[in-house]
């Protein structure tokens, strides 16, 4: 239910949602489980859930770690548009797929767009990343710290954070996790708007989405 879009985001934002069978990441290659086929009640329950998030605000009053161990009100980065994906720094294949991927998504969009938008990587591993670690990470997919930040964040944090979202993680006995594969934007103010799902997804479904929005932001100014 989109509970808070209105006008033209209500009627374009639906028609370039993207769906893939590549919704569940999984551990090692040994441990790999086979991703859920399109239309599964696996992949439909992540979808549906993702989904029926969409139209609601993010919490702005939770706070994140950055890449350099500040601490970031999410309030702050609702300024402009916000790129957000979960991650984890262990995942061995799907993870780095969808960050190399988003990282041609968003320098494509900085050529259009300049910093009109920002990009929010967070690990919900709490358990093993830190800073120091998404810093390292985030160094093989971001040529810009300020407007592409990897972080961390408390364990009560991820867990309101991936719930308002819609974000599935399962951890598994290997130390791996299942996990929803999408990538997700928030508009101006807090409201989440769209997910893109996936690990093949182009750079395209983000200029889109993103020429959407600030097209709004710029009427409503």
């Amino acid at each position: 239910m989109r509970r808070f879009i209105t006008g033209k985001l209500a009627f374009v934002l639906p028609a370039i949602i993207v769906f893939s069978a590549s919704l569940v990441s999984a551990g090692p290659e040994k441990h790999k489980h086979k991703p859920p086929e399109e239309g599964s009640p696996v992949s439909r329950m992540m979808i549906d859930r993702a989904e029926g998030k969409v139209g609601a605000p993010i919490p702005g009053d939770l706070t994140v770690i950055n890449q350099d161990g500040k601490e970031i009100a999410l309030s702050t980065l609702f300024d402009k548009p916000l790129i957000v994906s979960f991650i984890y720094t262990n995942c061995p294949n799907i993870c780095p797929a969808v960050t190399a991927n988003l990282g041609v998504a968003i320098q494509k969009s900085r050529k259009l767009y300049g910093d009109a938008f920002r990009a929010l990587s967070i690990s919900f591993d709490v358990d093993k990343d830190t800073p120091e670690l998404m810093k390292t990470y985030g160094g093989n997919f971001r040529q810009d710290s300020d407007s592409w930040i990897f972080a961390v964040a408390k364990k009560e944090t991820v867990s309101q954070l991936t719930d308002a979202f819609g974000f599935v993680y399962i951890p598994s006995p290997d130390g791996s996790f299942n996990h929803t594969t999408m990538v997700s934007i928030v508009h101006k103010g807090g409201a989440l708007i769209h997910h893109v799902y996936g690990v093949d997804f182009s750079e395209e479904q983000f200029v889109k989405v993103l020429k959407i929005l600030l097209e709004d932001i710029k009427e409503k100014k």
